[in-house]
């Protein structure tokens, strides 16, 4: 009985191992049949991002092409017979971007792709038709049962090539048109930081980015007198504050260059979108003194037409006046007080004949008579007799063979003895005269005012107490004067009336001052067209 029963133990035994390698199995080949489903699946997958890819992808071993996608066909515009025949010579121009061999080159960089070292660059390809293309390739090593391929992936850049190209050439022609703007531009950003001066800008100011990084700097350097510098940034906030399409009118400001010369610049500042601001300038300096040389003759037309007419009708007057003194005396001349009196009259008509000259020089009628005179000697004459009983010292440098000049002596010689008396009053206690005189060629390009010629510069220069810039721009106006009116001061008209002379001799009066520095009158007058012709 015991025996039967170990027999059936054994049978059970031996039947629950075969049930559990017969589950086993069965679990296995689910289990198989599950990985297989999977592989497929992904593989299909792959195929189809492989397939649908943008870009061309091909497997390759030595020179020979595996496998392609569709892609690869589209770019290079063949079949795949047409390819696998053709490639890589018949895809490929002789020499690349560099110059060099292409063939060496790609060999070089599949050697060093199948080493394990991915590539990617930059390559010129040719479609089967031979036109040329660019594209982007990447290289690297993949194993496939135990094997090496090397992977290709090409994307036709050809379109964002010429985009680049394009883009680069606009960005030439930018660069182009601020580098050789005439006139002065500067890139601000939000925060007040200068990024960019252009060569005008440079050659304008003198600064540099170095010299002036950010608009505080540059302020404190090119307005460095602070009451204007707090008028030019009130300025500036004022424009920046308006929005929109509302109209900016430039700002006009005097600048002071990194050599110290002072300019008037015309200013306007344009807001970017993306934030800061393009500041662009323009010097008027020159235009600026156009302008006012033109306002000045324009107030001396026309106080002149007004002067004519009262200098006439006044010496008509003073003539009845003076003559009938004139008589008068030759019949009291035995009175001596009444005799003296009609003396002092005689005079003050005298000098109220003088005052109708000074006026006639400003109407139409007064046209210099001239003829060819030697400067030289006129101003030792009237420099020697102007300062004779004073303790200013002069210096007098004349150059070698100055052109004698066609001018009316007369009205000359006034111009110089006014020059030289202001000078003299400047240095009531003493200082230096120093007068020079020379040959030069001016043209449009130099002064403004000046045609392209001959000139004689007689330069006036004292050490006396100078004037104040906002007097300088009117010392020829009219009737303007910085010192009392009265017969043994000025009656406005001397600066004005150098100007009108110099002027109806074709010639231009500049003056440069400053207070406590003295004072620089540079006269030119045109050199005698016979004589300047044969030097």
């Amino acid at each position: 009985m015991k025996e039967e029963t170990k027999k059936e133990g054994r049978l059970l035994d031996a039947l629950k191992s075969i049930r559990l390698q017969i589950d086993s199995f069965d679990k296995s080949t689910t289990y198989r049949k599950l990985a297989e489903l999977v592989l497929i699946e992904s593989e299909e997958r792959y195929r189809t991002l492989y397939e649908a890819a943008n870009d061309a992808i091909l497997l390759t071993q030595g020179d020979q092409i595996i496998d392609c996608n569709a892609k690869t066909l589209e770019i290079f515009g063949c079949t795949k017979t047409q390819l696998m025949k053709g490639y890589p010579g018949k895809f490929s121009p002789e020499f690349q971007y560099d110059g060099q061999l292409s063939k060496l080159t790609s060999q070089e960089k599949i050697k060093l792709a199948l080493e394990g070292f991915p590539q990617f660059f930059e390559w010129k390809y040719c479609r089967y038709d031979g036109t040329p293309f660019n594209a982007e390739v990447s290289l690297n090593r993949v194993e496939l049962s135990g094997k090496s391929f090397l992977q290709a992936i090409v994307r036709d850049i050809t379109k964002r090539k010429m985009a680049e190209e394009e883009l680069q050439r606009e960005r030439q022609k930018l660069q182009t048109l601020l580098e050789q703007a005439p006139f002065g531009m500067v890139l601000v950003d939000i925060n007040g930081d200068y990024k960019y001066m252009n060569p005008r800008f440079r050659e304008l100011f003198g600064y540099n980015l170095n010299d002036a990084p950010n608009g505080r700097i540059w302020m404190r350097k090119a307005y460095p007198e602070p009451s204007y510098r707090q008028n030019v940034i009130a300025a500036w906030k004022e424009d920046i504050k308006k929005k929109g399409k509302q109209k900016k009118i430039p700002r006009t400001f005097i600048v002071t260059s990194k050599d110290g010369n002072e300019k008037i610049v015309n200013f306007k500042v344009v807001q970017l979108e993306k934030g800061g601001f393009l500041v662009t300038c323009e010097d008027i300096t020159d235009l600026k003194r156009l302008e006012d040389e033109l306002l000045n003759a324009q107030k001396l037309e026309s106080i002149g037409i007004l002067a004519g007419g009262i200098a006439h009708d006044f010496n008509n007057i003073m003539a009845a006046v003076m003559g009938n003194i004139s008589l008068a005396r030759s019949h009291i001349y035995d009175e001596e007080n009444a005799s003296d009196r009609l003396l002092e009259a005689e005079k003050a008509c005298l000098r109220a004949k003088d005052l109708t000259q000074q006026l006639l020089t400003f109407s139409r009628g007064g046209e210099p008579v001239k003829t060819t005179i030697e400067l030289k000697n006129i101003l030792r004459e009237i420099v020697g007799l102007s300062i004779a009983d004073s303790r200013i010292e002069y210096r007098l440098q004349i150059a070698d063979r100055v052109f004698p000049i066609a001018a009316d002596e007369r009205e000359i010689r006034q111009v110089f003895n006014c020059i030289v008396s202001n000078a003299r009053e400047a240095m009531p206690s003493g200082g230096t005269l120093s007068i020079s005189m020379e040959n030069v060629k001016e043209n449009p390009k130099d002064e403004l005012p000046f045609l392209e010629r001959d000139y004689v510069r007689i330069s006036i220069e004292d050490t006396g107490s100078g004037i104040p810039k906002n007097q300088l721009q009117r010392i020829f106006d009219p009737y303007y004067t910085t010192k009392p009116l009265g017969t043994k001061k000025g009656m406005g008209l001397g600066l004005a009336i150098c100007y009108s002379i110099v002027k109806k001799h074709n010639g231009f009066i500049d003056v440069e001052s400053s207070v406590d520095s003295g004072t620089k009158v540079n006269i030119y007058l045109p050199a005698s067209s016979t004589d300047s012709n044969t030097e």
